[in-house]
């Protein structure tokens, strides 16, 4: 089945290149480009009245501010009506882990190779789970610090219990 793409990028350059790599693919049917989250929402209101091919978003991961309470509303949404690809610009960790944890399942650096952003774009319209190399390394990198990071908040947590209910020297009858 053919799919069409949505590409939501702030950098005009990286949306056309990506519609390059969109044209070599025979299972996808065409591009749009567009430049913000609200765009995105009048294009699917548009396309819903066309009854039109489903849809694939790749989306510049700056386009998700997780500060704004909409966000997460915005990425359900989203993500009910079409699979999607989130293009990650090296924000912190947090973002990342943001992403991740609001459901998004198919995230890519923005270097990949051709080979690694292809297989992306399908996983996404498959609406399968995939993370490029770089991408996989970091989080695998972070959930060992996290597991070492809990690790020691425990070991606190169980040094601040004995500190509290251990006697004082004044409770010790001599």
């Amino acid at each position: 089945m053919s799919t069409q793409v949505i590409i939501c990028d702030k950098q005009i350059v990286y949306a056309m290149g990506s519609s390059l790599l969109i044209k070599d693919n025979p299972q996808l049917m065409g591009y749009h480009i567009i430049k913000s989250i609200e765009e995105l929402n009048g294009y699917i209101a548009y396309d819903k009245t066309k009854q039109a091919l489903p849809m694939v978003l790749v989306v510049d991961s700056a386009m998700f501010h997780f500060g704004d309470p909409s966000t997460i509303y915005q990425i359900k949404e989203i993500k009910n009506r079409m699979g999607v690809m989130v293009v990650f610009n090296e924000q912190d960790d947090a973002h990342l882990y943001q992403l991740i944890d609001h459901g998004i399942s198919v995230i890519v650096a923005r270097n990949v190779s051709k080979q690694e952003w292809s297989k992306a774009l399908e996983m996404a319209r498959l609406q399968k789970i995939y993370f490029c190399h770089r991408i996989a390394n970091k989080v695998f990198n972070n959930v060992n610090r996290m597991d070492k990071i809990k690790l020691t908040e425990k070991v606190h947590q169980l040094h601040t219990c004995l500190l509290y209910t251990s006697p004082s020297p004044r409770d010790v009858e001599e």
